[in-house]
């Protein structure tokens, strides 16, 4: 199955106007190689490599002859090339997704009583399928300590819950290659020194003072910091790193100088594929 998301929010599932005769560009990777010659000796010196973009091509066709007209008029309307799309894909029970823009669309008009084809290419900017699963786990987890049916034996004083915080997280990465997280900060009271770490040894650090019931957004890939939706610069400091998670994961924690426990950090990210 393929279903499109287009940026303004509608949906388009292929397979509801189409049937799907073919698909090129899915299982495809090309890498680009970077050489220079040897000044003596044979052969060449590998100077470095790229994954070039991806493009994929969709062959279908409507049968259907009282649908002719419907799909058409679909396909037309939804396929807009001023528009951006997500892609996703299902293949063996598996979703990923990408980003991608019209590259190409053809709707032939040769023959009105002829089963209705459709060819569309898009372009890929990014080589990588995203996993549909983007985590989304609040490293300051809510541990239930209690149950029913219930028996309490003490007069006072029992523990309910309890809150699992500053702890190492192992974040998983089955990906083809590194990736990059977004992280949403939460807090409830005022923080100061609040601290993300990767593995212990790199890590971001605050050094402004985060307010309660703000919400603070740390996108690594792009480098930027956001609280209540706008840009905030040198709110950290100078020694953190944007970091990435490597391919087999690592293990991320936090701590603060002030209530840390009254803090909810919430971690997002997809891993990348080759190929589908």
């Amino acid at each position: 199955m393929i279903k499109f998301i287009r940026d303004d929010g509608l949906t388009l599932n292929i397979t509801d106007y189409f049937k799907i005769i073919s698909i090129e560009g899915l299982g495809t990777i090309t890498q680009e190689i970077f050489t220079e010659k040897r000044a003596v000796g044979d052969g060449d010196i590998i100077t470095g490599t790229r994954v070039s973009s991806r493009t994929v091509t969709i062959t279908a066709c409507n049968d259907y002859a009282g649908q002719f007209d419907t799909s058409r008029e679909k396909i037309n309307s939804f396929f807009n090339p001023k528009n951006s799309f997500k892609m996703y894909v299902t293949y063996k029970n598996n979703t990923v997704w990408c980003e991608c823009i019209v590259d190409a669309r053809d709707l032939p008009t040769n023959n009105i009583f002829a089963p209705q084809m459709f060819t569309l290419s898009v372009f890929c900017p990014s080589p990588y399928f995203k996993s549909y699963d983007d985590f989304g786990e609040d490293l300051s987890t809510i541990v239930p300590m209690m149950g029913f049916p219930l028996m309490i034996s003490a007069e006072k004083g029992f523990v309910a819950s309890a809150r699992n915080f500053a702890q190492h997280v192992f974040v998983p990465n089955d990906g083809a290659v590194e990736t990059y997280c977004t992280i949403v900060i939460e807090p409830e009271e005022n923080v100061n020194g609040l601290k993300i770490y990767k593995n212990d040894e790199e890590f971001v650090l605050f050094s402004i003072e985060l307010k309660a019931y703000e919400t603070v957004k740390i996108d690594f890939e792009r480098r930027t910091v956001e609280i209540d939706g706008k840009k905030v610069p040198n709110c950290l400091n100078r020694r953190s790193t944007f970091f990435a998670i490597e391919r087999g994961g690592c293990n991320i924690s936090y701590s603060a100088d002030s209530n840390e426990t009254s803090t909810h950090i919430y971690l997002y990210y997809n891993q990348l594929y080759a190929g589908v």
